[in-house]
């Protein structure tokens, strides 16, 4: 897997999917091309992840990518905690879609298989001392929309409609029904 994120890793582990980390080789992602739909440009960045980071490893090669749309823009990691705040402020008391790309490139027989899976978010009213009081006792910075869908749970979250996994940012279930109709060449 071409990530270090402990959430991701968390998932593949939970499910028993065996998995080595390796670095992800798109150094400085790109934001996501709006001039297209935004699902294509999610999975151009996560399969840019997968083939950059490709080059020095035999095997699956896993690429990944979430970003959280809310209003038809793109919100991705904030660059600051003031940042994160004004994000959720706006997801307070709304709907926004998560979208999750991933790619798995095999080294060996060069075949790619890629998707998309989105996910419908309600975020509660919430005000902003508790958006604050999350922002300041988490890190917010590392992840896409400002949360962690783990640690607002219970506080912000309304209603989830699809794979909660996606929003924490690896849809296991479809990565799963991916890996079990694929049979490894050579």
């Amino acid at each position: 897997m071409a990530s270090a994120s402990p959430r991701r890793s968390f998932i593949l582990e939970k499910y028993g999917v065996p998995f080595t980390i390796i670095k992800n080789l798109l150094e400085k992602e790109p934001p996501v091309d709006v001039s297209k739909p935004i699902a294509d440009g999610v999975l151009a960045i996560a399969s840019k992840k997968a083939v950059l980071s490709s080059q020095f490893y035999n095997g699956l090669v896993l690429g990944v990518d979430t970003i959280v749309v809310h209003d038809n823009q793109v919100m991705g990691k904030p660059i600051s905690i003031d940042h994160a705040i004004e994000g959720l402020v706006k997801l307070s008391g709304t709907h926004h879609e998560v979208l999750t790309a991933y790619c798995l490139v095999d080294t060996i027989s060069q075949v790619k298989i890629s998707g998309v899976v989105t996910t419908s978010v309600l975020f509660k009213s919430v005000n902003k001392r508790d958006i604050i009081r999350y922002c300041k006792g988490f890190n917010p910075l590392d992840k896409a929309g400002g949360y962690d869908i783990q640690e607002v749970l219970e506080t912000f979250i309304n209603k989830i409609d699809g794979s909660f996994y996606n929003v924490v940012g690896l849809p296991i279930e479809r990565l799963q029904q991916d890996l079990g109709n694929y049979k490894l060449i050579g």
